[in-house]
Order: C-alpha cells, then sequence, then structure tokens
C-alpha cells in the first residue's frame, strides 16, 4: 500500500492532479481497496462535487466507516441543494459536533428555526461551548430569536473577538429598540474604529433626527456620543446636523438643558479644533438665546463681485459694480478655520482676483465649498484643481435651447456652455465621484423646459437640479401667471415622483412652495401677533415651529415659551458684494459701514436682530424663507445647507 500512502502525500500538498493519477491506473489495475475510492472523492472536492459523491458512496458501499465521511457527504449533498438526502444521512446518525452544525446549516436553509434551536442546544450540553457562535448568532437575528442569542453570546463569550461580541448586543438592542443599551453599544463599537463606523453612525443619526424621547436620560447619552464624532471628524456634515436637529427641532425641558450644555461645555474646553469647539459653542449659545456671540458663523454665503462676463434678463447684480471691501475680506478670512460650509457666488466669482487665494485658504482648513458660476470662464486646467480640492460646482442654466438660453444669458454662447459640460461629464466617466449640480430659474420663458432640463441634467451627471423663483426686480415680464405657476407646480411634483420612485436617481430640488399656489414675495414682511389664542391655532408642546399663519391677516401667533423660532442669525451669514449683511434669503440688508472686520458678526444690527426673535418679534423677517418649498424647516433650524 506504499502507493496509497503516496497519493495521500500528494493530496496533502495539494498536488491533486498527480494523486489523481496514480489513484486512477490502482483501480485500472484492479485494487479494490475501498480506501482508494476515498481519496479520490477527496480530490473532486474543490472541482467536481458530483464525482466527489460517487467515490465517497463507493467508499461506503465497499464498507467505509466514520462519522466524519458521512457528515463530509452530507455537506456535499448540501453543496449541490440536495438538501433532502443531506438531512437524510445526517439524521440517520449518532451525530459529533460537526454533524450537528451541518445539520443546524440544513435547518437554517429549510427555514426550521427550532430544529436548528434544538440543535445548539444539544451542541452546547453535550460540548460546553460554541465555537461557531458568530454563525449561529447571525441565523437567530434573522430568525428575531433576540433573547435567545443573548444568552448564547453571554455564555460563548470567550469564542467571540471582542469586537464581534460587543456588535451582537448592539444588533440585539437596536432590534428590540432597547435604547439606552444600544446607545451604550455604539459608544463601544466606536473604540474599534473604521470597521463599524458607517453602520453605527448611521443608527446613531437615525435616533437623533427620528426617534426621541426627550424626557428620558437617552438624550444626554446621544448628544455625548455626537460631541465624541464631532471631536473625531469636525468636517461630518451628517454628525453636526444630527446633533443640530437633535437640539433645536423640539423644545427640550429645562433640567435635560442644563445637563446637556454641560456635555457641551465639557467637549468645547476639551477641543483643541477650532471648528469642533465652535460647534459646541454655536449649539450652547443658541440653548441659552445668546444675543451676543463668542461663537463664529458656521456658514458663509459670499457674493464676492458684482462684475459679470454675461449680462441676464433676470439679474440686477451687476446693474453696479461692487466687490468686497477689505474689511469683509479679512472677516471673511478670520473666520474660514471655524465654517463648515461656504459658498461663492457672484457676478462670476472666477473674475474676483483674490478668489484663488480664498478657495486655497478654505482647502486648507478643510472647509466644504460650493461655487454658483455660469460655468463659462471654467477651463480643463481650471477643472482638474476643483475637483482635486473637493469642490461643489452649481452651473446657472435657465435653458438648453440655444436661442433661449442665448436670450436669458445675454452674451453668453450656448455652444460654449456646452463645450465646458462635456468637459464635466467627460471628467467625471472618469471620476465617478465628481459632483456638479444646476439651478434654473423659472420664467415666463423657459418653465416649458422643466421636464427636458431633467433629462439633460441626467444625461450628462448632474447629481441635481433645483428649480429657482423668479424674484421680481422690476421684470413684471418673465413672472409666471397663474397658470403658469400651477402648471410649474404640478410638474415638479410629477418629476419628483418620477424620479424618487425610478430606476435613475436625481436630486430635484425647488425654492418653489408647492403646495399653495400664490407666491410670496421678497418684499412681503411679517406683521407680528402675540396671541397665544388665536382661531386654527394647536400648541404642540415638543415642536419649536408652534406658529400658525393667518392666510387672510397675514399674522402670526407665537408660543412665548417656545424654542427660537429661527437660528439662522446664530449660524449663518449672507455677504453681499456692496458690503451689506443678510441673514438668509429676502431678509433686511445691514450696512457693515463703520466696523472693523472682528466687529461685524455682533455689530448692532445683527445683535438687535436675534433680540428681535428671542422676543418673538418676526417683524424683521419675510414670509419668503418661510414659504421655500425644500428648505423652510432646514433654514429655520440653522442648518448648514
Amino acid at each position: 500500500m506504499y502507493i496509497l500512502e503516496q497519493a495521500k502525500e500528494y493530496i496533502k500538498n495539494n498536488r491533486i492532479k498527480e494523486a489523481k493519477i496514480i489513484l486512477k491506473k490502482m483501480i485500472e489495475d484492479g485494487i479494490y481497496d475501498k480506501n482508494i475510492y476515498l481519496e479520490l472523492g477527496k480530490c473532486y472536492l474543490q472541482t467536481n462535487k458530483k464525482k466527489a459523491i460517487e467515490n465517497i458512496e463507493k467508499y461506503i458501499e465497499l464498507g467505509g466507516e466514520g462519522i466524519q465521511i458521512k457528515v463530509l457527504l452530507a455537506k456535499l449533498y448540501k453543496d449541490i441543494d440536495d438538501i433532502k438526502k443531506s438531512r437524510k444521512i445526517l439524521e440517520n446518525e449518532n451525530l459529533n459536533r460537526e454533524g450537528l452544525i451541518e445539520l443546524f446549516r440544513i435547518n437554517v436553509i429549510e427555514n426550521q428555526k427550532d430544529k436548528g434551536k434544538k440543535n445548539i442546544t444539544e451542541i452546547e450540553n453535550r460540548y460546553g461551548e460554541l465555537l461557531e457562535i458568530e454563525e449561529i448568532s447571525k441565523e437567530y437575528l434573522k430568525w428575531a430569536e433576540y433573547d435567545a442569542l443573548e444568552e448564547l453570546l453571554k455564555r460563548n463569550k470567550s469564542n467571540l473577538k471582542e469586537d464581534k461580541y460587543q456588535y451582537y448586543l448592539y444588533k440585539i438592542y437596536k432590534n428590540e429598540n432597547r435604547l439606552e443599551d444600544k446607545i451604550k453599544k455604539i459608544r463601544e463599537l466606536k473604540k474599534f474604529g473604521i470597521k463599524y463606523k458607517k453602520e453605527v453612525k448611521e443608527e446613531l443619526i437615525k435616533e437623533s433626527t427620528e426617534n426621541w424621547y426627550y424626557d428620558s436620560d437617552s438624550i444626554l447619552m446621544i448628544v455625548d456620543m455626537l460631541c465624541s464624532y464631532i471631536e473625531d471628524d469636525d468636517t461630518d456634515s451628517d454628525i453636526t446636523e444630527a446633533l443640530s436637529i437633535l437640539l433645536r427641532k423640539y423644545v427640550i425641558k429645562e433640567e435635560k438643558k442644563v445637563k446637556i450644555i454641560e456635555i457641551l461645555e465639557r467637549y468645547r474646553k476639551g477641543s483643541n479644533k477650532k471648528r469642533a469647539g465652535n460647534i459646541f459653542l454655536n449649539e450652547i449659545e443658541i440653548l441659552e438665546k445668546k444675543t451676543v456671540l463668542k461663537s463664529r458663523p458656521r456658514q458663509l454665503i459670499v457674493e464676492l463681485t458684482t462684475k459679470c462676463n454675461i449680462r441676464c434678463l433676470m439679474c440686477n447684480v451687476c446693474l453696479q459694480k461692487h466687490s468686497i471691501n477689505n474689511t469683509i475680506l479679512n472677516f471673511v478670512k478670520d473666520n474660514i478655520p471655524y465654517l463648515e460650509r461656504i459658498k461663492w457666488q457672484g457676478g462670476e466669482v472666477f473674475l474676483y482676483d483674490k478668489f484663488d487665494e480664498l478657495v486655497d485658504l478654505c482647502v486648507n482648513n478643510n472647509v466644504k465649498q460650493v461655487i454658483q458660476t455660469n460655468g463659462l470662464l471654467i477651463t480643463k486646467k481650471m477643472l482638474k484643481k476643483l475637483f482635486s480640492k473637493n469642490i461643489h460646482i452649481s452651473f446657472s442654466i435657465d435653458s438648453i435651447i440655444k436661442d433661449v438660453y442665448e436670450d436669458i444669458r445675454r452674451g453668453a454662447k450656448f455652444e460654449n456652455l456646452m463645450k465646458v459640460v462635456n468637459m464635466f461629464y467627460n471628467y467625471k466617466k472618469i471620476h465617478k465621484e465628481f459632483c456638479y449640480t444646476l439651478i434654473m430659474v423659472v420664467m415666463s420663458n423657459n418653465y416649458k423646459q422643466i421636464d427636458s432640463m431633467i433629462d439633460f441634467a441626467n444625461k450628462y451627471g448632474f447629481q441635481g437640479v433645483t428649480f429657482q423663483k423668479f424674484m421680481n426686480y422690476g421684470r413684471n415680464d418673465l413672472l409666471l401667471n397663474k397658470e403658469q405657476k400651477i402648471e410649474v407646480i404640478n410638474k415638479i411634483k410629477d418629476l419628483r415622483n418620477k424620479y424618487v420612485n425610478g430606476k435613475i436617481s436625481i436630486q430635484i430640488h425647488t425654492s418653489i412652495p408647492l403646495e399653495d399656489n400664490e407666491y410670496i414675495e421678497m418684499n412681503e414682511y411679517v406683521e407680528v401677533k402675540e396671541n397665544n389664542n388665536c382661531e386654527n391655532f394647536e400648541l404642540k408642546e415638543e415642536k419649536s415651529f408652534n406658529v400658525e399663519i393667518d392666510r387672510k391677516t397675514n399674522n402670526i401667533c407665537l408660543d412665548k415659551n417656545s424654542s427660537l423660532f429661527c437660528m439662522v442669525p446664530w449660524t449663518e451669514l449672507c455677504i453681499s458684494a456692496s458690503n451689506t449683511l443678510q441673514f438668509g434669503a429676502g431678509s433686511k440688508s445691514f450696512r457693515t459701514a463703520g466696523y472693523k472686520y472682528n466687529e461685524i458678526w455682533n455689530c448692532k444690527d445683527l445683535v438687535h436682530y436675534r433680540q428681535n426673535l428671542v422676543n418673538n418679534n418676526l417683524s424683521l423677517c419675510t414670509q419668503l424663507c418661510r414659504n421655500r418649498e425644500d428648505d423652510s424647516n432646514r433654514i429655520k433650524l440653522g442648518l448648514i445647507m
């Protein structure tokens, strides 16, 4: 039998071809040793399971025995999906551990939960531990056997790595909605770094923004966890937004607010990062309704210059020539290390002589940048630079019909636009993560092109389209009439349904109110009526937006005990090229003359504006921002857009 031993040695050393030659030659020579068939079966385990079965069954037919061989045969039948034969073999044997696990797997395949649990119980009773606890844990989760799995994990902890042990407990607590236990496990999993970061971060955000019990201590645990994530990475907008929503969307009772502020203050003092420390301080000052702020703005929208390479029908920006002065320039530079996002706009931003310097300063401080541009000045070299610096480009395109485009954007050539668009699209084919969007101002001369604009965006790789309401700057001929407004509203709704639920995914945003056919113009300010007994006003204790608007009188009723109605003046500032300031779209403008750059954020007018909101006096606000379809609630929460 020396030759058989040689074949076994070949199999051991993975010299399968040579082993097969020897074994087949032995059979051809009339040597009918059952072990030849067993070894030949092993040769086919990886390449031909049916031949492996054929040879192992021949081995058994010739008197071969052994539970290990029967279990191997059952595995092979399972692998070729003959579950019935696999089960028959296993159920007729006095199984060892491996056999019981294999029978458990068969019961998993056939969704025989009770039989599978019985197999696991037998293994524990006979052998004392579960070496396959991770595999078993996955199936118990699918079966929703959370209590049983929790006990199994505790009894078999030594057979799992610590991170896996914590992870499966987290999954149990998540599925059972055991909020505090789940948050504790998220804290434990965070210690293991990147491996579980995405999944637990998504769960943390979900709890922060959707499922809150504000009277429980869970909110304190969540705040603490969010702060720890922000301290690790203060550029993660998903986490910073989750913290802001958690602290601003609902009214938090005073005793909880005090404890939350203590947590934020602890992280603020312990942070050596300007942006993270600013986020913590800003949330404290919003909770405390401070009006003179030590925190810096978290978002800037900066109109750098009114200089432009074209002259658009609907734009009055270029009527006067302005660029930001040195005071504003220094204000922007001074605040960049604290910013989460900045949007550059004009005019045309690429005509501002210090633009490259500002862009590089933001890149060096990891600030997210958005550039609003007509795109006509972008070269291939500029495109590569913008991509390398991870800058989001937002194109202003109001028509894809040459004559209409050139009539709206006078001085522009549609062919030049398409050269740039094609350049971006070809670049995105290589760099899939490259992101650019477009904005279309909807007017009487282009509103019929909403459908085609979406098709255009999808064809050329735009991630999203924003349909923007035309602000009337004395061009009544560009305003939509009532019928046109209704058509636009219905079309945007239809497109959203199509692209949200369809195979093609493209983001569709709009500043056009979709639930009201009345357009609100930017010069319509709010008349305030402090009256807690307004008709049709229902106070929802947990909401901060406890406001009812009377459409007939245009009055607003406010609950004086509510949270701030709008947090924008605490987080964001819009700066014009004429060196005036605004809070969001359509608010009153404030001059900066006479102020030093480090006094602007707390200048008299801005502090007064904040104080008005603290006092529930909205006389400086317009209806425009609260009637923007997509952004109204986000804007009022002061979220980074």
